[in-house]
């Protein structure tokens, strides 16, 4: 549980190493009207090896090598009035949480499995605003 914990605090420390561009070719899956619009990258792999340089996790990281990662972008539009939750599960797991408010940008990534097709949604307001599955990567 703690390596896990670890990974997914290496991936989300590691979100400035990998461009947002990856994110940004996939188009927005919800109209300007919805509260939110979301974007999911595709899968890349992150090499670890750049963590080992973070105190305190990087000793943990120094064996890992590079994990399939997906990124993801939510965008508050001008149609919120107060800040809306939102999740991002993989496989109908919660791995993400956070809220957004108007005209604000979350820009994040997170670890997906290696060895199996996944599927990531966004969602907010009881709506899914993205979802995309991926195939495995292997890094």
């Amino acid at each position: 549980m703690i390596r896990r914990a670890l990974v997914l605090a290496a991936a989300a420390l590691a979100t400035t190493a990998v461009p947002a561009a990856a994110a940004a070719a996939a188009p927005p899956s919800a109209p300007a009207s919805a509260p939110i619009q979301a974007r999911l990258g595709a899968a890349a792999c992150q090499d670890m090896s750049a963590m080992q340089a973070v105190p305190l996790i990087g000793q943990h990281l120094a064996h890992l090598p590079a994990v399939p990662t997906v990124r993801y972008e939510i965008r508050g539009t001008a149609a919120l009035d107060r800040p809306t939750p939102y999740e991002v599960t993989v496989d109908g797991q919660v791995r993400g949480t956070g809220m957004v408010g108007k005209n604000g940008f979350i820009s994040a990534q997170l670890t997906v499995p290696a060895d199996r097709t996944t599927t990531v949604r966004v969602r907010a307001a009881g709506t899914v605003h993205a979802e995309r599955t991926y195939a495995p990567l292997r890094c």
